[in-house]
């Protein structure tokens, strides 16, 4: 009967492969001289295969490369099902160290619980060219299921990334929030600062940061200020600390700050950031804020610092079920107000007053604002125009005109008439790509009537993107 680390080991990369007799023809035919030479070619062009396929690979595959190492499924653990891997009590590496050398990029797309030698003068696997560790997370609050991870840093790691599992890492950010055990998270930020200097990418959630005392925070923000090398930094957004902010400020690499939560975590204020110094976040170009508290976002809103220099700003407050603090045309306010005055040069812009619910307000300010932005991507999911206009159609109008270097625009939950489509594709010469939800018929007018309705967004003899015919 078959052992079942025998039937493991079938999953390992080294497998024994049946060749094929054509080949052994093909080598009688060729000759010893022909066939060293295809031997050689044969084993350089594995050696670069090698190098290829385990530049990017999942843990699993990796350690099974370890003889008896072995893989138990627990469908009934608290966590849902996970993957036990059992290293030896003293393994031999040999094999693993060949491929070892080749892994850059090392993924953890199930839950892995990973039980190392416990013997600490055991042999060790380790990844000495690895630069990034990406790991996925279904359920918040599992220690086991990132504690791996100490197992791997070394001062050559680039970048250490927590998704949520099934999520894009490109649009994770508003995917769940993939939460980590705090003890844990606290104790794999304190590794990571003393073991990874080179760290240029860190995002990771630690749960009920509301909960921890000023002296521990303080303990932990300061870790996190070591990595002077950092330029992309996410972290839990239940309670944007000053005193994080302040560490923060002083990173001269950091280019993407995002901070972000959902509702398995309460937001819990805590008060403006305070005064920074003028060269605060000297690179910062790139801000995400998901359901951060109003109060938060206010704060860092009176914070110039933070916003002078970006050229991204992503805001998605929270989707309430119970009465928000801020209506919808608040929220909007907030950010767009005097979004010319304390951004300038933003170029991509989403505002979600409510989730994927509500309505984000455009004012006069607001209109002014984008007139003195360079705007090519902006994101409102639905727009409601409370603008002083002498008819239905000017908002509309005034709008677009405000816009004119837009090339994408995502209003995913409005519905267009015919008109307002036909304004958009006129009055918006490099737009590339419209979102929205449905149209419905209207009459178009023709072309003189628009020119005319046009004439207060546009100086005498300033060109409208229509000519007449």
């Amino acid at each position: 009967m078959e052992h079942p680390a025998d039937k493991k080991q079938l999953d390992a990369p080294n497998r024994a492969l049946q060749i094929p007799e054509i080949l052994f023809t093909i080598c009688a035919f060729l000759g010893r001289r022909h066939c060293v030479n295809l031997l050689y070619v044969s084993r350089h062009a594995y050696a670069m295969a090698t190098i290829v396929v385990w530049a990017d690979v999942d843990i699993k595959a990796v350690l099974l490369t370890i003889p008896g190492a072995t893989v138990v499924n627990k469908a009934d653990s608290e966590f849902g099902s996970e993957q036990v891997l059992t290293l030896p009590s003293v393994p031999d590496l040999d094999r693993f160290h060949y491929y070892a050398s080749n892994v850059k990029t090392l993924r953890s797309a199930g839950l892995y619980v990973i039980r190392f030698p416990s013997d600490p003068n055991a042999p060790q696997p380790r990844l000495p060219q690895l630069q990034r560790i990406m790991t996925s997370i279904v359920f918040p609050n599992s220690p086991q299921h990132i504690s791996w991870i100490s197992q791997f840093l070394h001062p050559g790691l680039l970048a250490l990334e927590i998704y949520s599992v099934g999520a894009n890492p490109s649009q994770a950010k508003l995917a769940s929030t993939p939460w980590t055990d705090q003890a844990t998270t606290f104790q794999l930020i304190g590794e990571i600062a003393e073991k990874c200097p080179r760290l240029e990418s860190l995002h990771i959630y630690p749960s009920g940061l509301g909960q921890i005392s000023i002296e521990t925070g303080s303990e932990l923000y300061g870790k996190i200020g070591t990595l002077a090398r950092l330029r992309s930094f996410s972290f839990s957004g239940s309670v944007v600390h000053p005193t994080l902010i302040q560490v923060l400020s002083k990173l001269s690499s950091l280019e993407t700050l995002a901070f972000r939560t959902d509702q398995q975590e309460q937001w819990v204020p805590v008060g403006a950031a305070g005064v920074l110094p003028d060269d605060a976040f000297p690179s910062l170009r790139h801000l995400t804020l998901y359901r951060v508290s109003e109060s938060d976002v206010s704060h860092l809103w009176r914070t110039p610092q933070i916003l002078r220099q970006l050229d991204t700003i992503e805001v998605v407050f929270g989707d309430h079920q119970e009465e928000p603090l801020m209506d919808d045309a608040q929220r909007s306010g907030v950010v767009l107000r005097s979004l010319a005055d304390h951004s300038p040069h933003i170029q991509r812009l989403t505002v979600l007053p409510r989730g994927y619910r509500g309505e984000c307000s455009i004012s006069d300010l607001a209109i002014r604002s984008f007139e003195r932005t360079p705007l090519k991507y902006l994101r409102l999911g639905s727009i409601e125009f409370d603008l002083a206009a002498d008819s239905a159609d000017e908002p509309w109008l005034k709008f677009l005109s405000a816009v004119p270097h837009l090339e994408e625009l995502h209003i995913e939950r409005e519905g267009l008439l015919a008109q307002t489509v036909f304004w958009i594709a006129s009055m918006l010469p490099k737009l590339r790509l419209l979102t929205f939800k449905s149209i419905f018929e209207s009459v178009i007018l023709n072309q003189d009537h628009l020119l005319e309705s046009a004439d207060f967004a546009h100086d005498q003899g300033a060109g409208f993107p229509l000519s007449k015919q």
